[in-house]
């Protein structure tokens, strides 16, 4: 369904801590999506810094990231984990999107305000458990919470409200929809129903636990639906909306050749060159017609091929038309040995991204000079060391 310049288009999503899950959707939804409310992400040491105190470095410990998406949670205590994050793509930088703390402050709840002009526009993201520890706080809450756009997330809540197969509706389930309602949001029928918790034992049956709840006069507009070809290893189905803002939205955006069409357009702007006439360079004007026509040519080109990107100043993605080969085969087959090829690229293809880069290669130079403790160097003080360093593969360093 196409998105029109008055409405943000937000998924959610239990990724059941899949790494690999959450990465391609970072990877893959830069286009398509403008905030994705994840809930269980994975947390883990994702590298090692250099430390001042360890050779080995120090944990460095989180969530998957991106460059294209600004992660937005709650900070808590060493130890423990966030429970949902919000990933606000740069394009909505305009809309200056902020985390109310002052608001809720939960590792489980992400509550996120938009602006354009005087309007404010409240966005919600939430994880409860199996003790509905996000539910009860909602409604501990519920009184001092802004009007919402939009709130969806995990709830682990059974009813008949929203489950066909579910025969009873309790009073989690009563005070979930009766804090949904004090925010101004009903919930939102699905375009295409269906359960959006398929457990991995087949002795369970599939429920829905996933919702979404949006204004009344969109609840019913069915632009609100389950996205299945987007679940992957998950036991949970993505759940896509469009969220009116009433207000023209306007990208932080740039146009670029997408990486599995350079190769097509240097094809194309070789062929046209080699069409061209060649002309009697004996005057100025033969050379500037000259260089008109090479000009236009890689204008033609990049018009016809160029997309726009969201607009980063960090570096280019790690993701490969290999990358996207083998989740579509995964996809069409959901195969244990396709899932286990498509990881097994994804690792090789990351590892040859990162250790190719510039930044890395620093870090990487800086790390080894701790632990191969280099003589004359003065690892606990570098600014007392004096020595130089050559790298085939780096450029000289020289610390004073």
């Amino acid at each position: 369904m196409p998105r029109t310049p008055d409405e943000i288009r937000v998924l959610t999503y239990n990724v059941a801590k899949n790494s690999l899950a959450l990465d391609v959707c970072l990877t893959t939804l830069v286009e398509i999506y403008d905030v994705i409310f994840v809930q269980e992400p994975p947390w883990r040491v994702v590298r090692q810094a250099p430390s001042p105190t360890s050779r080995k470095g120090e944990d460095v410990i989180g969530t998957s990231n991106h460059p294209a998406w600004t992660p937005m949670f709650c900070p808590q205590p060493a130890g423990v984990a966030p429970r949902c994050i919000a990933f606000v793509s740069k394009g909505l930088v305009l809309l200056r999107p902020s985390l109310r703390r002052d608001l809720i402050d939960s590792r489980d709840i992400v509550l996120i305000s938009l602006y354009s002009g005087r309007d404010i526009f409240n966005i919600m993201g939430v994880y409860s458990d199996a003790d509905h520890t996000a539910i009860k706080l909602l409604a501990e809450k519920a009184h001092s919470l802004p009007p919402l756009a939009y709130m969806g997330g995990d709830f682990n809540c059974h009813s008949s409200e929203w489950d066909p197969d579910c025969r009873s509706h309790g009073t989690t389930a009563i005070s979930l929809l009766d804090t949904a309602s004090s925010v101004g949001l009903e919930l939102a029928i699905l375009s295409n129903p269906g359960p959006t918790f398929i457990s991995h034992n087949p002795d369970l049956r599939p429920s829905v636990i996933d919702l979404v709840f949006v204004p009344p006069a969109q609840a019913v507009s069915l632009t609100t639906c389950l996205e299945p070809e987007l679940k992957m290893r998950s036991d949970h189905v993505p759940i896509s909306s469009f969220v009116p803002i009433r207000s023209s939205r306007v990208d932080a955006s740039k146009r670029s050749i997408p990486l599995e069409v350079q190769i097509r357009f240097m094809d194309d702007i070789i062929s046209q060159i080699e069409a061209l006439p060649g002309p009697d360079l004996n005057s100025p004007d033969d050379v500037e017609a000259a260089a008109s026509a090479v000009a236009n040519t890689f204008a033609d080109a990049f018009k016809r091929l160029a997309v726009n990107r969201s607009f980063t100043s960090r570096s280019t993605p790690w993701w490969t038309p290999e990358c996207t080969a083998s989740l579509a085969t995964y996809r069409a087959s959901l195969a244990d040995d396709d899932w286990g090829a498509f990881r097994k690229l994804c690792k090789e293809t990351k590892r040859k991204f990162f250790t190719s880069s510039y930044v890395v290669k620093e870090l990487v130079f800086y790390t080894r000079l701790r632990k191969e403790m280099i003589p004359n160097a003065n690892i606990g003080n570098f600014p007392t060391a004096s020595f130089f360093v050559t790298d085939p593969e780096l450029k000289v360093y020289k610390f004073l």
